[in-house]
C-alpha cells in the first residue's frame, strides 16, 4: 500500500485579504511539509498580488521553535538546503528566495511537480471568472486528472460552485468556505468522521498501490482476506433479497458458492453502508459529512473490460457495487469478440445492454474518445475485505464547511446525487 501525492489546490471567486492569508498558511505549512500543503490556487489576480500574499513568511529554527512560537505555517531556517532552485518559469520571493510563484490565465502543466517540502505555489488567474461554464469544466477535468488529496473552495454564492467542484471530481478532502471565513487546503480530522486519504489518478491505481489508503482504517484490514470456505457456506444457497434485479440476477448466474459469498459480503456492506449515507461528522468546530460516493458526475464512465477468458465469476465482483447502486448509470462492459459465453451470461442477467462487443483496438478507441474515468480489468481475486475492494472502484472521503453547526452546509450538501445510494 502507497501513498500518492497531488497538487492541493484551493479555489477562490474573489481574492479578500482572508483568502490571500489562506493561501499563504496552507501554501507553507509546515514548510510544505504536510500532504495537505497548497501547491495551486485558483483566483482573479496578478503577479503584484501574489508577491504580497507571499510576503513575510515567518523562519523558525526547528519543530521545537515552531511550537513555541506557536507558528504552524512558516519556513526552517534551513529549508535552502532542500529548495529545489532555478526552476523554469518561476518567480523567486524578493523577501524570500526560497517561496517560488507562477502566475498564469491556464491551469498547470500535466507534468507539474510536486514540489514536496518546497514551497512552491501556481496560481491560475481565469481569464474569466472562475465560475464561467467553460473554465470551470477545465478545471473539474484538471482535478479528476491530476487527483489532488485536498481541495478547499470559497465563494459567497450559496454553495453553488462548491457543489459544482465536489459533483466532479473525487477528492476524498473537500473543504467549503467563504471570502470571509475560508477553508484552507489542510484540514482534515479523521477523528472527528473527516475520512482523510490518499487515491492515485483512477485509471493508473494499480500502477502505484494495491489499495488507496484512507483514515480512519484498521491497517491490518489492508492485507486480510476471507477464508474460502467461509465464503462457500456464506453463498450457498443464497439469493439476494430486496435488492434491484440485476443483482440478484448476477448472483443466481454465478456458478461459484465461494463467489456468491463474496457476492453477499459485498451486498451486505453496502446495505449497512447506504442506510444512513452520507454520515453527520463528530467535530464541534466545523461541520463534515462523510461516506462512499459515485466516481465524478462528469459524464466519464467506468469501464469493465473483459477478456477471451473472463468469465461471470470473474466479473461479478466488479459489477455488484455498480448494479447495486446509483452508480450502475457510471459503469460500460467490453467484451472481447471471442468471449460468445460470458456475453450470453450477460444477456440472461439482462445486463446485454450496457455491453459492447469489441476487439481490443476497438477498444482503445472507445475509453479515447470517451475519456474513460477508469479502465477495470477483472482478475481472480483473492476476497480482501470489501471496503478495500470497493474502494478500487468508487469515491469516498468527506465534504465540510468551516463552520460550527452549519445546517445550510447541510441541507445543500446532503442530498447531493455525488453519495452512493442503494439503487431501488
Amino acid at each position: 500500500m502507497a501513498s500518492t501525492a497531488g497538487p492541493n489546490t484551493l479555489v477562490a471567486s474573489r481574492l479578500t485579504p482572508e483568502v490571500a492569508a489562506a493561501i499563504k498558511l496552507s501554501a507553507t505549512i509546515e514548510n510544505s511539509g504536510q500532504c495537505t500543503a497548497l501547491r495551486h490556487a485558483v483566483v482573479e489576480c496578478n503577479e503584484g498580488e501574489v508577491e504580497a500574499m507571499l510576503s513575510a513568511v515567518p523562519t523558525v529554527a526547528s519543530s521545537a521553535d515552531a511550537l513555541r512560537r506557536g507558528e504552524f505555517a512558516g519556513l526552517l531556517d534551513t529549508a535552502g538546503n532542500v529548495m529545489v532552485k532555478d526552476v523554469e518559469g518561476y518567480t523567486y520571493h524578493p523577501q524570500q528566495p526560497n517561496v517560488a510563484y507562477r502566475v498564469s490565465s491556464e491551469l498547470p502543466p500535466d507534468d507539474l511537480a510536486e514540489m514536496w517540502r518546497n514551497v512552491y505555489v501556481d496560481v491560475t488567474s481565469p481569464p474569466a471568472s472562475v465560475d464561467s461554464p467553460d473554465f470551470l469544466a477545465s478545471l473539474c477535468a484538471w482535478l479528476v486528472s491530476h487527483q489532488p488529496i485536498s481541495v478547499a473552495v470559497n465563494a459567497d454564492d450559496d454553495f453553488g460552485l462548491a457543489k459544482k467542484l465536489f459533483e466532479r471530481t473525487g477528492q476524498v478532502v473537500f473543504t467549503v468556505g467563504d471570502l470571509a471565513t475560508p477553508a484552507l487546503t489542510c484540514q482534515a480530522r479523521p477523528q472527528d468522521g473527516e475520512i482523510f486519504g490518499e487515491f492515485p489518478t483512477r485509471r493508473r491505481l494499480l500502477e502505484t498501490t494495491k489499495f488507496p489508503v484512507y483514515v480512519p482504517s484498521s491497517t491490518p484490514a489492508y492485507n486480510t482476506t476471507y477464508c474460502p470456505a467461509y465464503l462457500t457456506s456464506r453463498g450457498s444457497g443464497w439469493s439476494p433479497e430486496g435488492q434491484a434485479a440485476q443483482a440478484a440476477a448476477i448472483a443466481n448466474a454465478v456458478s461459484s458458492d465461494q463467489v456468491r459469498g463474496y457476492l453477499r459480503e459485498l451486498t451486505d456492506y453496502l446495505t449497512d453502508a447506504l442506510q444512513l449515507n452520507p454520515k453527520r461528522g463528530y467535530g464541534k468546530a466545523r461541520t463534515a459529512l462523510y461516506g462512499l460516493q459515485t466516481t465524478p458526475l462528469t459524464g466519464q464512465l467506468n469501464y469493465i473490460r473483459c477478456g477471451p477468458d473472463t468469465s461471470l465469476d470473474d466479473l461479478a465482483p466488479y459489477l455488484m457495487p455498480f448494479v447495486l447502486t446509483n452508480a450502475h448509470s457510471l459503469l460500460a462492459l467490453s467484451i472481447a469478440p471471442e468471449n460468445s459465453e460470458l456475453a450470453a451470461a450477460l444477456a440472461a442477467a439482462s445486463l446485454s445492454d450496457s455491453a459492447a462487443v469489441e476487439t481490443d483496438a476497438q477498444f482503445a478507441e472507445t475509453i479515447g474518445a470517451n475519456n474513460a474515468y477508469n479502465v477495470i480489468e477483472p482478475v481472480p481475486n483473492d476476497y480482501p475485505l470489501v471496503g478495500q475492494f470497493v474502494s478500487l472502484l468508487l469515491c469516498l472521503g468527506h465534504v465540510k464547511s468551516t463552520k460550527p453547526d452549519h445546517e445550510a452546509f447541510i441541507d445543500a450538501f446532503s442530498s447531493s446525487p455525488k453519495w452512493l445510494r442503494l439503487r431501488s
